[in-house]
């Protein structure tokens, strides 16, 4: 069973990754919500518990070899108890070799793991199997977050322990395949400079930038980023001959630096996705343009955007089930947004005077990328929620006062 892990900043992109990729399945989770939406909703209780972290969302892959199988339940059960062997590894890494540690697992799953908002999906939509965990790593009632150092190795460590306890085909370890070792004259120069030596420097760069199992493109603006120069040739007939990565003005062949750095190997071991019609183009431009500069992110417009974003989505929750109410406008002369519920298709849009329509209420997704969102449109938006509670509530008092009257 192979395993990947990943870290970001946003709960809402990476649900919907997972749930709205074809033939991904909702097996499992410690939360509520059964859509991309409310989901999002639910961790982001976690995140204001601790809104200084940089990287809450926790990304866990687990991926069967293509000829062996697990049931829903079973495959749910292995990925809670990873789950648990991640968590309690970060703060004891000893733990995973303790005897006592299946008993100590088995009581964390029961008193500890629900406090961790988590939900697994799996997918279908490649030969191997292989589920998605979602995860925030700040536990709800204390506040503290998971530590990532090292999770990768410990990630490998707890798979092994769970390939042996379900009857699981026995992968290698990453640092064990297609991964050439320091030479004995790289490890003394090492000792007398202190310096890493180039290739070790390379082959821990490399194995960064392809964790997420990113699109080859992707892998080659990771590596530019940091200051690798890569180059891919190709043969007459538009076929793959080969990658070579340079850094520090040393240049050295995918093989040299081990099979799992080659072109093959990329795809094979490290799980780096390649299409030569979808990719060419863009790994050509990269190497003889490099890669584009990235504007800066603005932190407080992307709070904004959030804010705006959750109001939108709760009162899409407080009209969208309402067909009996009577048509609701927000529009502002100075504001940058018009909001529009027509009941007579249960439709909630939100358009934006830059973007055009930004929400639409029968999928319920709210893209806020290009807009540009300011307190007085959140304040506005957080007004037009409160009118519809009033509403509800006055209709509320209504309905009971028609009641008292009809009998």
């Amino acid at each position: 069973m192979i395993g990947k892990v990943m870290h970001n900043g946003s709960f809402r992109a990476t649900t919907r990754y997972v749930l709205e990729k074809e033939q991904a399945q909702l097996i499992d989770a410690t939360m509520g919500g059964l859509s991309a939406e409310t989901l999002t909703a639910e961790f982001m209780a976690s995140k204001d518990l601790h809104p200084q972290l940089k990287h809450p969302v926790w990304h866990l892959t687990l991926s069967l070899p293509h000829h062996e199988n697990l049931s829903d339940e079973q495959f749910a059960e292995v990925g809670r108890k990873y789950m648990a062997g991640m968590i309690m590894a970060a703060s004891d890494p000893q733990i995973l070799e303790a005897s006592s540690y299946p008993e100590q697992r088995e009581a964390f799953l029961y008193d500890e793991l629900p406090a961790y908002q988590f939900f697994q999906a799996r997918h279908r939509d490649r030969e191997h199997e292989h589920l998605h965990i979602v995860a925030s790593r700040i536990h709800l009632d204390s506040g503290k977050a998971v530590e990532l150092w090292r999770d990768a190795f410990r990630s490998q460590k707890v798979i092994r322990g769970l390939e042996a306890e379900y009857g699981l085909t026995p992968v290698q370890n990453s640092w064990e395949i297609g991964k050439k070792a320091a030479t004995k004259g790289q490890l003394e120069q090492q000792l007398v400079t202190g310096e890493e030596a180039v290739q070790s420097r390379l082959q821990r760069i490399i194995e960064a930038a392809a964790i997420g199992q990113p699109e080859m493109p992707e892998l080659f603006e990771r590596l530019l980023r940091q200051g690798v120069e890569v180059r891919h040739g190709w043969t007459r007939t538009g076929k793959s001959k080969g990658i070579s990565y340079g850094l520090d003005e040393v240049a050295f062949a995918g093989n040299q630096l081990g099979q799992r750095y080659s072109f093959p190997g990329l795809q094979k071991h490290l799980g780096v996705s390649y299409d030569a019609a979808r990719d060419d183009e863009r790994l050509r431009s990269l190497m003889e343009f490099g890669v584009p500069v990235e504007p800066e992110v603005d932190i407080q417009q992307q709070q904004l955007a959030d804010e705006l974003a959750r109001s939108a989505i709760r009162i899409l929750n407080q009209v969208g089930r309402r067909d009996q109410w009577g048509r609701l406008g927000y529009a502002h002369s100075q504001g940058n947004y018009r909001l529009i519920y027509d009941p007579e298709d249960e439709r909630l849009t939100i358009e934006s005077r830059q973007q055009g329509l930004i929400l639409e209420g029968q999928s319920g997704q709210v893209d806020l990328t290009r807009c540009q969102v300011t307190e007085e449109d959140l304040q506005r938006f957080q007004q037009f929620e409160r009118v519809i509670e009033r509403s509800k509530q006055q209709r509320e008092r209504q309905a009971g006062r028609d009641r008292g009257f009809e009998r």
